[in-house]
């Protein structure tokens, strides 16, 4: 709706090169059929913002995200808001030429975080769908504006095609939103201990996250976030660390209460070419939730362990015919965290390891299960199997009691199985009783 409100045929977007991978689709493959013309710069490089703004007097719309999505290069905002103010004037004295409108795009660090309308931003756009709601249960965008104009003119065109949310879809960001500081607090702080714990690691040859990188980031903006990205130098050991993470769920979004990972240049960058693409194939981005930094530590430590070892019992060989059924994952992920403990990286750092599977996680030091010893025969207990000829007319009392079962017992179970086995089970117990009282009666 930003877009096709503020630009029309002849008319031409600027946008970030390092922008998210679905603006790039939206610009480069739909307003182009409009007419509606796409040009790409650095808007980290203040004088390149500049140069192409006062050469094209096409340019209608300036779009950027900052931090960018997942390279997390800094912009700054003031300054071009700057750079615009000052070209717009020069544009207000030559008549028909029209204005350039600054669109910010702050997903990244929430309204929480950072303001781009207060450094002069004239629109925000937030994707609901990460940080906003926060569950990963709804999909949806924020469009903020300086002034009554731009809204109503966004208003309009939301109207006409049918992008406003539905009432439902309303409520559960409303219910989201209420747990924003809460959330992004305990992950922002988690993400600082893991950037920092990245950063000290041998393998990532280059670590992005924003309290490591760009000042300029610190005077538009209240926090880090809880965003990271970091590249191996080989894209065959960034799908290793990806294949042995469990705590950090495999999917293209970001900003849930869930631990999130990806290669961007495969998922949530892959639409865009690979000759205009400008994040390495092997960059990692991690998008740190809510659970306890020692868990996601530790998560984090078993997966980069096992690029240092091939034969780590959670690196899987995809060439072994084996099926996998004759594979014990669990003495797998055991054995790797116990390598783990025993190597350099608990030197360096005092994390608690947790089991690496669901069925397991927190029950590391859990001593394993055993088979249950062999129950020994009571007296009053019928003999399994055949009875001899001379000992069937001696029942148990047990066995004798349970042919009178009385109808409190019977309508118990009916009701047992109705719970338990649903509809199927307790129609197959009422069919019982209903025989059960006929011979009775």
């Amino acid at each position: 709706a930003v877009v096709r409100s503020q630009c029309c045929a002849g008319d031409t977007v600027l946008l970030s090169d390092d922008i998210y991978g679905g603006m790039h689709r939206l610009c480069s493959r739909i307003c182009t059929l409009h007419g509606i013309k796409v040009r790409l710069v650095n808007t980290s490089d203040l004088v390149a913002v500049r140069d192409v703004l006062e050469e094209d007097d096409t340019i209608t719309l300036l779009h950027f995200e900052s931090p960018t999505n997942p390279m997390l290069h800094i912009s700054d905002i003031g300054g071009i808001a700057d750079i615009v103010n000052t070209i717009n004037d020069k544009r207000g004295t030559e008549g028909d030429v029209r204005k350039i409108i600054v669109s910010v795009d702050s997903t990244m660090m929430t309204p929480y975080l950072q303001n781009p309308i207060n450094h002069g931003a004239d629109i925000v756009v937030h994707s609901a769908t990460k940080f906003l709601g926060g569950t990963s249960d709804v999909m949806g965008g924020f469009v903020c504006v300086a002034n009554p104009s731009l809204a109503k003119i966004i208003a309009f065109f939301q109207n006409a095609e049918g992008s406003a949310l539905s009432p439902f879809d309303s409520w559960l960001f409303l219910r989201g939103i209420k747990t924003l500081a809460l959330r992004v607090k305990t992950a922002q702080a988690s993400a600082v201990r893991i950037a920092e714990y990245l950063r000290t690691h041998n393998i990532p040859t280059s670590v992005n996250f924003t309290s490591l990188v760009d000042p300029v980031h610190w005077k538009q903006a209240r926090g880090a976030g809880c965003v990271i990205s970091f590249t191996t130098g080989s894209v065959d050991v960034s799908r290793i660390i990806i294949d042995n993470l469990n705590l950090f769920k495999l999917t293209v979004s970001f900003g849930s209460v869930t631990s999130l990972a990806e290669m961007p240049a495969t998922l949530s960058h892959a639409s865009i070419p690979a000759h205009e693409r400008t994040i390495p194939d092997d960059l990692i981005r991690l998008s740190i939730g809510i659970e306890d930094t020692e868990d996601l530590l530790a998560d984090l430590m078993a997966a980069l362990a096992a690029t240092e070892s091939p034969t780590s019992p959670t690196a899987i060989d995809n060439s072994s015919p084996s099926s996998g059924d004759d594979v014990d994952l669990s003495k797998a992920t055991l054995t790797n965290v116990q390598r783990v403990r025993g190597g350099a990286v608990e030197k360096d750092t005092a994390f608690k390891i947790s089991a690496r599977t669901p069925s397991t996680m927190h029950t590391t030091d859990r001593p394993s299960p055993q088979p249950p010893a062999p129950r020994r025969q009571s007296a009053t207990e019928p003999i399994s199997g055949p009875v001899p000829t001379g000992q069937q007319k001696q029942q148990p009392a047990a066995v004798q009691k349970e042919e009178g079962v009385s109808l409190t017992t019977t309508v118990a179970t009916v009701a047992t199985l109705a719970c338990c086995g649903g509809f199927v089970g307790g129609l197959l117990a009422g069919i019982a009783l209903s025989r059960r009282l006929n011979n009775n009666h």
